[in-house]
This record gives structure tokens, sequence and C-alpha cells, in this order.
């Protein structure tokens, strides 16, 4: 399953990048389709690296990345942005900063920045330590963003294993520095882990602690080290309550930014939950707190004890999710007739996608009234609660959306994280088992 779920976070990455690193086939760091994530604004100013990390942004917002010459109009995008550009005089950390925005994509611009970093000499700790964070990045851009697995291993170790880094991860650059160790943590060679415990004792240093507008970055951190360890890793356990705490201490320095501050405490909250923790699955589901519900029987998971459940989250403005309700209406129809629920939970916020654009009000009661008209123009024939916790339900492990967990006719859950690339309807078999257990029961 964490192969699985590493394989779709790969697959959706493109569309859900923020600011800094926008154009996601050119960037390092993978961050999981519907995560809706919170960025912060590139700061012009007077600065030329944030003035053609920019410039290039706009030019790549207008290619067609389905037009024959997607490769080759790309590639001027990043030539024209960095004209004029004084690389006799970047820093190590304008290097990592273009790099991490996918300006090294252009061989010219990555050989450029290459002999920037090795012209440099010895500097302060975190100066030199942002040169290693930079090498890292234009190794993730290499051709076919497919850098050599035990080099990249090398100098992700490099990276982490320098004494300067901690300053790094605690300053300015830590956003892009982070950004590239999750896209190195993603693609070192496998069957090596020996870097996680340099990962686990850098993120415990940094002091007062990584910054909350960066530390959103760790969620991908964390994926890439809990896709890479199984259950009951020695390296696993420490590295996870690192980075828990890391993500802890920044949401309390988040106290001016509410949105990022909970969502800082909701990624802290699923490292800590019982899908983290390894004892979600046959244990009983987490119980959820509706505000309303399409079926008015439906107002807890204990009014469903006695069938199969397909629960489903999901997103009004995740396009995955919406893509997926025919497979539901589908499933819904093959186990119809049988003890069997397909039951789809989001949040009271967000925008519909497409065609059926428009606010979704964080009223419960309004956001029911539209959620019925907006179940009725998409044939959904199943039943979708909106509940408190957040589509990306903490307590259920969810990271990206849309999310299924199936739960038995006990109330304990049988399986958790399908992702999208797999579809629902993939799991009718092991829906049948489930059910014919019921059934062979007489319940």
């Amino acid at each position: 399953m964490r192969l699985l779920f590493r394989v779709a976070v790969a697959s959706f990455a493109m569309a859900c990048l923020p600011a800094i690193a926008h154009g996601a086939d050119l960037v390092a760091a993978p961050i999981a389709h519907g995560a809706d994530p919170v960025a912060a604004p590139i700061a012009h100013g007077a600065d030329p690296v944030a003035a053609a990390i920019s410039r290039f942004q706009a030019a790549f917002d207008r290619i067609d990345r389905a037009s024959p010459d997607y490769d080759a109009r790309r590639l001027a995008a990043i030539e024209e942005a960095v004209s004029g550009l004084p690389f006799a005089t970047l820093e190590a950390g304008d290097a990592l900063r273009l790099a991490v925005a996918g300006l090294g994509r252009s061989p010219a611009v990555r050989d450029r920045l290459a002999a920037r970093l090795d012209a440099m000499q010895p500097d302060a700790p975190a100066r030199d330590a942002e040169r290693a964070f930079a090498r890292v990045a234009l190794a993730l851009q290499g051709p076919e963003a497919a850098p050599d697995p035990s080099a990249l291993r090398r100098l992700l170790e490099a990276a982490l294993a320098h004494p300067g880094a901690p300053a790094v991860l605690s300053g300015a650059a830590a956003d892009p520095a982070l950004s590239a160790l999750s896209g190195a943590a993603e693609r070192v060679d496998e069957g090596h882990a020996d870097w996680v415990p340099a990962l686990t004792r850098l993120v415990g240093a940094v002091r007062p602690g990584v910054p909350p507008e960066a530390a959103r970055r760790l969620a991908g951190v964390w994926e890439a080290v809990d896709g890479r360890l199984p259950e009951g890793d020695h390296l696993r356990e420490p590295a996870r309550r690192a980075i828990a705490t890391a993500l802890r201490r920044a949401a309390g320095a988040a106290r001016g930014t509410p949105a990022l501050r909970q969502r800082l405490s909701d990624e802290a909250a699923r490292m800590t939950g019982p899908a983290a923790l390894g004892r979600l699955v046959g244990a009983r589901a987490p119980a959820l707190d509706v505000l309303w519900s399409s079926q008015p029987r439906i107002r807890r998971l204990a009014d469903l004890r006695g069938k199969v459940v397909a629960l489903w989250f999901w997103a009004t403005w995740s396009q995955p999710s919406v893509d997926a309700f025919p497979q539901l209406r589908d499933l819904a129809q093959r186990f119809r007739g049988r003890p069997f629920e397909v039951v789809a939970v989001t949040s009271p916020r967000g925008r519909w996608r497409g065609a059926l654009a428009a606010a979704l009000p964080g009223d419960p009661a309004a956001s029911g009234r539209s959620m019925e008209g907006y179940m009725e123009r998409l044939g959904a024939t199943f039943t979708v609660l909106i509940t408190r916790q957040d589509g990306r339900n903490p307590d259920y492990g969810v990271r990206s959306l849309p999310h299924l967990t199936l739960i038995d006719a006990d109330g304990r859950v049988d399986l958790n994280g399908l992702q999208p690339g797999a579809r629902v309807e993939d799991q009718a078999a092991r829906i049948d088992r489930l059910l014919r257990e019921v059934e062979r029961s007489g319940g």
C-alpha cells in the first residue's frame, strides 16, 4: 500500500505545487494531489533571482503542455527568464532557489549554476550548507529527472550531515532546502536508508524551529521516509517523532496565519494518529463528527453497523475526487441489494470544480443545500456526509484526495489508503469477500 501511495503521489504531483515551485514536472519535491497547499508568495522587490523565477512562472503558465514543442518552449522560457542574471555573483541560496523552481531543467542553466557552486570559496557553515542543498536540487534537475540514485544519496547524506544544515532549515532558505530534501528522499536508491538517522538528528536540532511557511514541506519528507521504511523498522519511529514535533512547534509559531496553523496542526495529527502508528487497520473505525448527511438515517458510522462501508474521503476542489464519482456510482450499483454502503465524506468548505464551479458555503446547512444540487447534477446515488473534520482526515491518515477506506460489518477498518491511480472498482473482489462473510453469518 505504501508503494501504491508513492506512485499515486508522483503521478499527481504536477497539479499541486506551491508558487515557488510552479511547473511541477520541473521540481524536486512531489506534493500529493488534492493537497490544497498553503504557499507563501514570492517576494520580488530588488531580488533578481525572485524576479527570474517570477518571469519563468508567468511564461510557463502560457505553455500548452500538450503542445509538440512543449520541451523547446519550456527551455526557451527558462533561458529568457535568466537573461541578464548575474551568475558570477550568485549566492548558494540563489542557486538553490533557482534549481528548486525548475530553472535547472535547462542544461545551460544547470551547468552555469554547477560551475558557480564549484567556484565558491569556503564560507560560514550555513552558507556552505546551502551549497550542499543546492547540489542536491541540481542533481534532481538532470536529464529526464532521473539522477543516479547512488550519487544522489551521497549528496543527500552530505547535506543532512553538514554542520550548517540546522541553520539552513531555520532560516530563509528552509523552504527550497526542504523541497530538495523531500525530492531526493523519494529518489535515492532503494534498499538504503542510512540517511534517515541523519535526517532525524537534523530535524531535531533545528532551533528555534523550521519557519511555519516552510514546515509544510516536512509532510513530504515524512512521506518519503514512511514509503521507504516498513512498519516496525527501528529507524522509522524516531524520524516520525522528530518530524511530528517540528510540525507542532511550527504550528505554534504560526499564530498570525490561522489557515497555515491549522494545516500544520493537521499534518502533525496525521503523524500521531492511528494510521501513522500502524494501529488503524483491524481496529474500530474512528468516529466522524457529522454536520450534514444526504441520508438523515445516517448520522454516524455506528448507524452503518452490519454493513460493509466504502468510506470515500474527497473534496469539492479536488478534480480526481470529482472524476471518481462515476466509479462510486457504479460500485454502489454493483452491490445494490446487499449490505453495502458507499459513503463520500467531505468538509463544509471548498469550491466546486469545472462546469459546476461555485463557492461551497462554510455553514453546514447551506453547504448541505448546495451539496444536494451538486449530487443531482453529477448523478451521485450514494450517501454524502459533511463532517467537522477536514476531508484530509488525520485519524484516517488521509493526505491526498481522494482516499478510500473499507470498513467491515463489525465497524473495523479492513483496508486504508487506496489512492488516485488505482481504480475503486479494483476493490470489488475484496468488497465481495467481506459481503459474503456477512451473508454467511446471517447479517
